[in-house]
């Protein structure tokens, strides 16, 4: 048998060997498309593939924020759609390249400014609930 005919699935071989196909090269391209199609199969539901990793809450509000700002749709903020939010215009210049920033960018700006107002709001809660216990006590 030849190299090419090793490769064809086992059905296909045995046919050959046995004789059950007239054109020996029909069975051949038989089970080449047939090989083919069963790879485009799986290619095309995701056969073994690794599963996508799932976006954090924070990041899908990121992109999320990021097509509302984006007017244009160019894929990048410039000062004046930045200008739409205060905190990203007063950091504008700290992140941008070129004058724009791109969502990557924004993602990772936006996420850290999260965390940190979270962090400086509960601190001033902790505060609040502090001096509402000592005066209580009072």
């Amino acid at each position: 048998m030849g190299g090419a005919l090793m490769e064809c699935p086992p059905f296909v071989r045995y046919a050959y060997k046995k004789g059950v196909c007239m054109n020996k090269s029909l069975a051949f391209v038989a089970g080449l498309a047939l090989a083919c199609s069963t790879a485009a199969m799986a290619a095309e539901s995701g056969m073994g593939k690794a599963p996508a990793a799932k976006e954090s809450p924070a990041v899908r509000h990121a992109h999320a924020l990021f097509a509302k700002l984006d007017r244009n749709k160019d894929g990048y903020l410039d000062k004046k759609e930045a200008g739409r939010v205060h905190a990203l215009s007063r950091d504008f210049d700290h992140i941008a390249k070129h004058g724009k920033v791109d969502r990557s960018a924004f993602t990772k700006w936006d996420v850290v400014y999260r965390e940190a107002y979270a962090k400086r709001h509960h601190k001033a809660m902790d505060k609040k609930k502090m001096k509402a216990k000592e005066e209580k006590k009072s």
